[in-house]
């Protein structure tokens, strides 16, 4: 796992929730043990209300590390009220334009499609500065199984079965 002030989720506001969320809303993230105060940015979306679901980008106030899979909560600032949870789908993240269609179908094939198809995107994403196998693992969150040989490729074109979640 990697240190990051950047994640990309699925956040799926509660129906019991009377607050809408808007852009660049400070929120509390709860994942595990861990408690950090966040600004969301929604990627596809002006507002979310309550049942809504939607792509939102937390900028965290710290460093945190997450895997992609990884569940939380997040409640208001202030008055602290539960309004939402949800999904890591990139735990470690660049900063990203709203409204973005690439951005926005990048996100939904994280969240909905296989294994395979989450290292191709990110073998995509990161074609121009991925070094090696390992660094792709810890972009995804994942862990790295050897060959048997010790052996290291790189992420272009080969063998997923390198990796396991």
């Amino acid at each position: 796992m990697k240190d990051s002030r950047l994640l990309d989720v699925k956040l799926e506001m509660l129906d019991s929730s009377v607050r809408v969320l808007s852009n660049n809303t400070r929120l509390h993230f709860f994942s595990g043990t861990s408690e950090v105060l966040c600004r969301a940015v929604l990627l596809g979306d002006e507002t979310l209300g309550p049942g809504e679901s939607g792509y939102v980008q937390l900028r965290m106030e710290e460093q945190v590390a997450f895997r992609r899979g990884d569940r939380f909560v997040v409640r208001f600032y202030s008055p602290m009220e539960t309004i939402g949870g949800g999904v890591i789908l990139e735990p470690n993240a660049v900063k990203k334009k709203r409204f973005s269609q690439e951005v926005l179908d990048s996100l939904k094939q994280k969240e909905s499609g296989s294994a395979e198809d989450v290292i191709e995107t990110a073998c995509e994403e990161y074609a121009e500065t991925m070094a090696a196998v390992s660094e792709l693992c810890q972009t995804l969150g994942a862990v790295q199984r050897r060959d048997g040989r010790g052996r290291e490729d790189s992420c272009r074109g080969g063998d997923w079965s390198a990796f396991s979640r």
